[in-house]
């Protein structure tokens, strides 16, 4: 088949396998990243790039960018969103086959087409919010085929500057995406360790602007997950020796889910890491052998695999415990961490397999086991995508793979208060808090249903048991005031907005709520204050209230 031809092929599997996706609805944090109020205007284009902190994410400005102006032309639109992701994976699909190609590797084809339809990544591209994963995944692949290209085909010496520049900036675009492939310069590496007879000093300067962009944007995306996105506390407080058994079971968690992707969940079980277990250093002992079995044999099987290897752990390095990540809290393992990096185990078996069946069957036989192959996978993608219907089936699905994640019961419970389905809502908090008692979330959840219900009581327990385990939790404090105003504790209500504006001072509803209250005393004076400062935060009722009293 002509590459043209095959590139087609490519692009018509992603259209099916993801056919469903675009009629789901957005999913758990796909709202945060899409109705951000900085990605409706002009001036919150450009505080994205100006304001590292202004978004409740790390420094992803490429990423955001991209969210803006999908709003700006399909204003929140979740078919477009989901689309958007599906067309950017082919184009990562694309680019693999001609990375592949250039390389000269057996199947290549093939190793693209099963990138395209296998399990592992359908969370990447059917869950919007992963854009930042698909987007920097179509940079990284241009870049690394760039570089490709200036060395030209005999990998000597650097012949196309101009593709060396190309793959430079696409590089940065990459890290504006998404800063997890700040160890793609390794990578890189150890490309040029394979195709090459030595690597020469020259080959390590030109490589020495990637690893300089990476340290830097790397070290930064370190401090913004730990001070800014909140990955510090209990939930990451792990020994040196803990964190090297989570990345050891964590690597033959990723490369099995890419041999056999089943089950596939949103949220696996998170293990616990006993150090005094020796069958966790079982997982140490065995990435060494096979990591040093390869090395010992690269000259009778060649580089090629040893690389392949190298290729997959440099690149999930920033995603194996050794660095925080707020979602260590709920688990150590997720499918889209390993989106770009198991492209080398996934390459390293299709080639194998595709040469092992080249030398043995005809061409017939060849072309059944494959298709069957991409057929299978695609199929179970297929399934995988009606998962992200929306967050009810969503974490339905990952309660019946992981009965006890706490998170699940917890988001879950979300949805069924928004479905107004009060009581399935507590039975999820109840879930949710058995699991996870220090769970201050949930338990503002579950008195929020209460409130709802009209059992006031109940939510002025819960908000209280929410505030004395976070005692910085914002807006337990204002629902707990809310709560006290309609118990008509008016004093109580009082100290708690002010504890919750001393939280967040430019929060429009404290002040609102705090006016009424105020109105309802009669002490006018302190009501118009609160009223206006909601008024100028851009608070429609307080402008209406103040209209009505003749007060603007």
């Amino acid at each position: 088949m002509k590459i043209a031809f095959k590139i087609f092929i490519i692009i018509f599997l992603t259209l099916l396998t993801y056919s469903k996706a675009p009629f789901n609805d957005y999913v758990w944090d796909d709202d945060v990243y899409l109705t951000d109020a900085h990605l409706t205007t002009v001036d919150g284009l450009k505080n994205i790039w100006l304001q590292p902190t202004i978004t409740e994410h790390p420094y992803y400005p490429l990423t955001h960018s991209s969210f803006w102006l999908e709003n700006y032309f399909f204003d929140h639109t979740p078919f477009y969103s989901h689309l958007i992701n599906i067309l950017i994976h082919s184009i990562s699909a694309i680019l693999l086959y001609l990375i592949l190609l250039h390389l000269n590797i057996h199947g290549a084809w093939v190793c693209a087409a099963l990138f395209t339809v296998h399990p592992v990544y359908v969370e990447s591209v059917a869950w919007v919010a992963e854009r930042k994963n698909v987007l920097s995944a179509v940079f990284l692949l241009a870049s690394l085929l760039s570089y490709l290209k200036a060395y030209a085909t005999n990998f000597c010496n650097l012949q196309k500057k101009k593709y060396y520049f190309l793959s430079l900036l696409l590089f940065i675009l990459c890290l504006f995406s998404k800063t997890a492939f700040c160890t793609f310069p390794i990578a890189l590496l150890g490309i040029l360790w394979w195709k090459k007879e030595k690597i020469k000093f020259k080959d390590c300067l030109l490589l020495a602007p990637y690893f300089l962009i990476s340290l830097v944007l790397g070290l930064f995306t370190i401090w913004m997950e730990k001070n800014h996105v909140g990955a510090q506390g209990a939930d990451w407080d792990l020994s040196w020796i803990q964190r090297c058994l989570i990345a050891s079971k964590a690597l033959w968690f990723y490369g099995g889910k890419i041999l056999f992707p089943y089950p596939i969940s949103f949220v696996y079980t998170k293990w616990n890491v006993d150090v005094a277990d020796f069958r966790g250093y079982l997982f140490i002992l065995a990435t060494a052998a096979v990591i040093s079995w390869f090395f010992w044999k690269r000259n009778k099987l060649g580089k090629g695999p040893i690389v392949a290897i190298l290729f997959f752990i440099v690149l999930l390095l920033p995603a194996l415990g050794f660095i925080n990540f707020y979602l260590m809290r709920y688990t150590f393992v997720a499918d889209h961490l390993q989106y770009v990096a198991s492209i080398g185990v996934l390459v390293g078996l299709i080639s194998f397999i595709y040469q092992y069946i080249t030398k043995r069957f005809n061409l017939e036989a060849r072309i059944v086991v494959f298709s069957f192959l991409i057929t299978s996978f695609s199929f179970l993608s297929w399934q995988q995508t009606l998962v992200y219907k929306n967050n009810l089936v969503l974490f339905t699905d990952v309660l019946k793979k992981n009965p006890e994640c706490w998170m699940a019961y917890n988001n879950r419970g979300i949805e069924y208060k928004k479905r107004k389905q009060l009581k399935e809502a507590i039975g999820d908090y109840d879930n949710a808090i058995r699991l996870k008692l220090d769970h201050a979330r949930a338990y503002n959840n579950r008195a929020n249903a209460f409130a709802a219900l009209k059992q006031y009581k109940k939510a002025v327990t819960d908000y209280s048991l929410a505030i004395k385990l976070d005692p910085d939790y914002e807006s337990a404090y204002m629902n707990r005031a809310n709560t006290f105003a309609l118990l008509n504790n008016f004093e109580q209500a009082l100290k708690d907005y002010q504890s919750s504006l001393k939280l967040n001072s430019k929060d429009a509803t404290i002040y609102y709520n705090r006016a009424k209250i105020y109105h309802h005393l009669n002490k006018h004076a302190e009501a118009l204050k609160d009223a206006n400062m909601a008024a100028s935060l851009g608070h429609n009722k307080a402008k209406q209230w103040l209209h009505q009293n003749n007060q603007l």
